[in-house]
């Protein structure tokens, strides 16, 4: 039997490092980058919600003025969203001086059907945060609206 990996015929190494590479990607690709998504999709998981199945999903951001959520709106209809906006104040933290600061703007809800899959997620993630930091606003997340066992089809949404 063998005692440690440097006993491991170099084949066989290679076979195992590329395998823990090839699962790691794997796993990152299904869970994505962000830790809260990842918890989210475990939280769904659990309750018995399968990630597979396309579902309909709203993502939120938050603009200052009615003129940003005009544009961000605009774009995310063009992409497939079904948008919906309204006037709402956010508290804002400062996670240095634990300050907050209640600030009013425009609460945009854009809603698309998805697979739930770390890698949407991410893409998604990202591209909305981009969209709403060029209008001086911030990305808040996403929540599943349907939660059914057998989704939403697309174009149901």
């Amino acid at each position: 039997m063998l005692d440690t990996l440097a006993e491991l015929k170099p084949s066989w190494f290679g076979i195992l490092f590329g395998l823990m590479v090839v699962f790691g990607a794997w796993s990152a690709r299904k869970r994505g980058d962000n830790k809260s998504d990842f918890v989210a999709m475990q939280n769904l998981a659990a309750s018995g919600i399968d990630l597979e199945v396309p579902r309909e999903v709203q993502f939120a951001l938050f603009v200052r003025t009615a003129a940003s959520a005009d544009f961000i709106g605009a774009r995310l209809t063009g992409d497939g969203y079904l948008v919906q906006t309204e006037d709402a104040e956010i508290e804002v933290v400062d996670k240095k001086s634990k300050r907050s600061d209640k600030q009013s703007g425009v609460l945009i809800r854009a809603r698309r059907v998805v697979v739930i899959y770390g890698e949407t997620l991410r893409v998604t993630r990202r591209a909305l945060t981009e969209l709403a930091t060029k209008e001086d606003g911030v990305y808040l997340g996403w929540e599943v609206l349907d939660k059914s066992p057998t989704g939403t089809r697309r174009g149901e949404a």
